[in-house]
């Protein structure tokens, strides 16, 4: 399964796709779900934003996963951001971090090996 998370200024979503892999060589991918939000009337910064749209990526794909929990295995997982900010969140100790972020990269964080 692969997820992309990005965010403007208006507007933020994320996607999930699986790819495929079959016995002859050949691979398919397909979108198998997406969500997307208008940006908040206050304004965040857009790295806040990437943030929020991460954390949409992240409870997408739980979700997907609690759906599928039994039917389907993955061998990996990717998901993918491009703001340098929100990775740098990601592996920094969540004392560290003010408390809109800590929230949220806390759930981000907490939940890697649940699905395994």
């Amino acid at each position: 399964m692969h997820g992309f998370a990005d965010a403007s200024v208006l507007a933020y979503g994320a996607c999930a796709y699986i790819r495929s892999l079959f016995e002859d060589g050949s691979d398919s991918m397909k979108l198998i779900s997406a969500k997307s939000k208008v940006a908040p009337i206050s304004p965040l910064s857009i790295p806040r934003k990437e943030l929020a749209t991460a954390f949409l990526l992240h409870r997408l794909v739980v979700k997907i996963l609690q759906s599928i929990k039994m039917k389907m295995k993955f061998k990996k997982i990717i998901l993918w951001c491009d703001n340098q900010p929100v990775l740098a969140w990601l592996v920094r100790p969540p004392e560290q971090l003010e408390l809109f972020v800590r929230n949220r990269v806390g759930e981000i964080t907490s939940t890697g090996d649940q699905f395994e």
